[in-house]
C-alpha cells in the first residue's frame, strides 16, 4: 500500500497509532523477563477461555473475594493495547486468578515479582494508551494532534521513575523509540501545517525550536505562493486552548500541558 501511494507521487504519511505500536515493540519485544511474564498471562487468559469449568470457579471466587465480575481479557498480537488492556485486567482480578491458577497443574502462577512488573510496565504503557485512543476516534480530525499528543507522551514517559528495575529498562527505550520513530514528525510539511493551523496548538508543543522555525518557514513560503503572504499572522498569540470534542474535554492534563507549552513559548 505504501509502494502503490508512494508510486502515484503523493505524499505518503505514516500512521501514526501504527508507529506508536512499532515503538513499543521495539522496547518490550527484548525484554526477556517481560516477555516471559506476558506467555503466564496468555496461558491464563486462554485457559479460562477455553475451560468453562474453571471459568465457573474463577466467578464463585470473584463473588467469595467482592471483587467485580469482570472478563479477562485475550491479548490480539496485532494491537498492542491489547497487551495492555491484557495485563490491567489480569491485575485487577490478581486475587481470584491465583487462587484458581494454583489448582491448575497446566498453569504457571505469576510471582510477587511478577506482579510487581505488570504494575510497573501498565504505568509506563498508560500514556501510550491514552494517545492510541485519541488517534482512533472518528468523531474529530486526529491530523493537528499528533506532534501535540507524541509531545505530551515524552513529558509523561520522562516524569514516571519507576522503582522496577525492568520497567525502567523498559521506560528508556520507550524513549528512545518514540524519538527514533517518531523524528521525522516535525519535518513533514502536512503534519506541521496541521498543527501550526488549529488555533488550540499553533507552535506551542514542538520539541525542537529548529523545527519550529522551518515549520513556520514552510508554511509562510506557501502562503507566499498563492498571493497570501501578507495574511500571516502571529502564530505564538491568540491561542484557543480548548477541545472541539467533548470526549477529549475528558483528558485535562493534556491541556494543562498545551497550556503549559504555550506560556513558555509566550515567555521566550
Amino acid at each position: 500500500m505504501c509502494n502503490a501511494i508512494n508510486l502515484t507521487g503523493f505524499n505518503l504519511i505514516n500512521c501514526a497509532a501504527h508507529t506508536i505500536q512499532l515503538a513499543i515493540h521495539d522496547a518490550i519485544d527484548n525484554n526477556s523477563q517481560l516477555q516471559i511474564i506476558l506467555a503466564k498471562c496468555r496461558a491464563i487468559v486462554g485457559h479460562f477461555k477455553r475451560s468453562n469449568i474453571d471459568k465457573a470457579k474463577l466467578i464463585e471466587m470473584q463473588v467469595k473475594l467482592e471483587i467485580i465480575k469482570h472478563k479477562l481479557i485475550q491479548e490480539v498480537k496485532m494491537r498492542w493495547n491489547s497487551t495492555y488492556y491484557m495485563l490491567e485486567r489480569i491485575l485487577e482480578q490478581r486475587q481470584p486468578v491465583s487462587y484458581v491458577v494454583c489448582t491448575i497443574d497446566t498453569l504457571e502462577s505469576l510471582l510477587n515479582d511478577d506482579w510487581k512488573l505488570v504494575e510497573a510496565v501498565i504505568e509506563v504503557l498508560a500514556p501510550f494508551e491514552w494517545a492510541t485512543r485519541i488517534l482512533s476516534g472518528d468523531k474529530y480530525s486526529k491530523l493537528s494532534l499528533v506532534i501535540p499528543l507524541m509531545a505530551n507522551v515524552l513529558v509523561k514517559l520522562r516524569k514516571i521513575k519507576s522503582t522496577h528495575k525492568e520497567a525502567e529498562s523498559i521506560r528508556k527505550e520507550l524513549i528512545k523509540a518514540v524519538e527514533t520513530r517518531f523524528d521525522g514528525l516535525e519535518k513533514n510539511k502536512i503534519v506541521t501545517n496541521a498543527c501550526l493551523l488549529d488555533p488550540r496548538f499553533k507552535v506551542s508543543c514542538f520539541l525542537k525550536t529548529e523545527n519550529k522555525n522551518e515549520a513556520i518557514k514552510n508554511l509562510s513560503d506557501e502562503l507566499s505562493q498563492v498571493g497570501l503572504g501578507s495574511q500571516i499572522v502571529n502564530l505564538e498569540n491568540e491561542i484557543e486552548c480548548e477541545p472541539r470534542n467533548k470526549k477529549m474535554k475528558q483528558d485535562d492534563d493534556f491541556w494543562e500541558f498545551v497550556a503549559e507549552q504555550q506560556e513558555e513559548q509566550q515567555e521566550k
